[in-house]
């Protein structure tokens, strides 16, 4: 899990480029669950009824590799999945969203950098956070309410450049942020 939330600075998300060794950028959707969850869930019918709320996420991985064309699955776990920080939006009650059936398009400075959608994410936002709360208490770890879990990348890791952001996640609204030097 990233390390630290991004805060807003006068209302503005700003991420400095100078803070990374590679930054890259991932859309995604996040999840906060509102009871602990101390053994596996057998469904996504009991999963839904465990989330509080829904929201969209940028998480901001650094990409810090000599060789990245070389790079396995072990370094990039050894590596906390290569997560560093994260930026949150706001959240949304459940009820209203079809989770799968949402696309997303991220602009930087009013030009189109990608279009992807809600179930690039495992092929389904609900089967994505069930394999991941069940990894996560297969690997020992508590889960308890108000934490947030990101289930994936929506399109595909981007390069973050010096620029201004949007990403438009539909239903579940907007984030915009400036990457900086």
């Amino acid at each position: 899990m990233p390390g630290s939330l991004i805060p807003a600075e006068e209302g503005r998300f700003v991420v400095n480029a100078q803070d990374y060794n590679n930054l890259m950028m991932e859309a995604e959707i996040g999840f906060r669950l509102n009871v602990a969850v101390k053994e596996p869930v057998t469904d996504i019918e009991a999963l839904q009824l465990m989330v509080a709320k829904v929201l969209p996420v940028v998480e901001l991985p650094d990409l810090a590799f000599d060789k990245p064309d070389a790079l396995q699955g072990v370094d990039i776990i050894a590596n906390n999945v290569v997560a560093k920080r994260y930026i949150t939006g706001i959240e949304v009650a459940l009820e209203t969203l079809d989770l799968n059936d949402l696309r997303i398009e991220i602009q930087k400075d009013g030009g189109l950098l990608l279009e992807g959608d809600s179930s690039d994410a495992m092929g389904d936002q609900w089967q994505a956070l069930l394999w991941l709360v069940n990894q996560t208490l297969a690997n020992g770890w508590e889960i308890e309410p108000g934490q947030l879990f990101i289930t994936g990348a929506i399109g595909r890791m981007l390069p973050a450049k010096v620029g201004f952001y949007q990403i438009n996640y539909g239903a579940l609204g907007q984030l915009d942020f400036n990457v900086e030097e």
